[in-house]
């Protein structure tokens, strides 16, 4: 979502994370999610070359616990949710949970945009020690969607009074789009500028 925002309005970005780097449309496998620290130091050098000045990044619990990120700080990061994916390698929720939060502390981010409809996103709210953001679809909120309606083929909702409309469908997209408005509300646009911006994204 913030990528394709980002690039309707002519900004140069890259993803680096399951489907391996994309730069401008263009994909190169890397083979992990979190590349090890030198290729991932090598991608961000490439990137900057390329004149890159947005990277958004999947960040894995096991790159965190494997210290893959230490010397990084990240602008923001966002926190969508937990689910019993890795349990393979950590076990148990609460260890998982624990390498997770690791994205959070103040050495690792400037900014945590969180989902406060997870419980473990509220948890995190909850300890913060980071600048925060905080967003929902149930709850109040910094950036709450309300009047939440599937109506011919898009997705509609208002954030603050405004009104937003989504080519992507599932209320799961609802809360990407809110972290979304976090991000840009952040770097200084108006909720009506993002509502332009979302809408134009491709479903």
């Amino acid at each position: 979502v913030l990528a394709e925002v980002l690039n309707n309005m002519q900004k140069k970005t890259a993803i680096i994370g399951t489907n391996g780097v994309i730069i401008d449309g263009i994909k190169y496998e890397t083979g992990m999610t979190t590349p090890d620290p030198i290729e991932l130091h090598k991608t961000f050098f490439m990137l900057k070359q390329k004149g890159i000045k947005h990277v958004f990044m999947e960040v894995s619990a096991h790159a965190l616990d494997l210290k893959k990120l230490d010397g990084i700080m990240f602008d923001s990061m966002i926190f969508t949710n937990l689910t019993e994916d890795h349990l393979d390698y950590f076990g148990d929720m609460e260890n998982y949970f624990k390498a997770k939060k690791k994205a959070f502390l103040p050495n690792q981010t400037k900014l945590s945009i969180l989902n406060i409809d997870d419980q473990y996103g509220k948890r995190l709210f909850e300890g913060i020690k980071t600048k925060v953001l905080s967003y929902s679809t149930t709850s109040e909120s910094d950036y709450f969607a309300s009047e939440i309606e599937v109506k011919n083929f898009k997705q509609n909702f208002k954030v603050g009074g405004v009104e937003f409309s989504a080519n992507l469908l599932g209320k799961f997209n609802v809360s990407n789009i809110l972290a979304a408005v976090c991000y840009m509300k952040n770097l200084g646009y108006s909720l009506e500028k993002i509502a332009e911006l979302v809408e134009l994204i491709s479903p």
